[in-house]
């Protein structure tokens, strides 16, 4: 809570790997459908074919992704 006493809004920044085997696609696009574009909510669907094991070969590529996520939750400092 703030200094009023309002709660701040969820951030909850979600991006998900296209045709990824971990993520059952019906209830991702249920979860954004529902959720999505509310109260701070955001969610992409990867389309440069970033494998679910990212970690392995593609961290800078993740990095890049999240860096301005990150900076607008932290910072405050609007993504573009």
């Amino acid at each position: 809570a703030d200094v009023e006493g309002k709660e701040e809004p969820t951030r909850l920044m979600l991006y998900f790997g296209k045709d990824d085997h971990f993520v059952d696609e019906e209830k991702r696009d249920a979860l954004m459908a529902k959720r999505g574009g509310r109260g701070g909510v955001r969610f992409e669907i990867d389309e440069a074919g970033i494998p679910h094991a990212f970690c392995i070969h593609h961290s800078e590529e993740i990095a890049k992704k999240v860096a301005p996520w990150v900076g607008e939750m932290v910072l405050g400092v609007k993504a573009e």
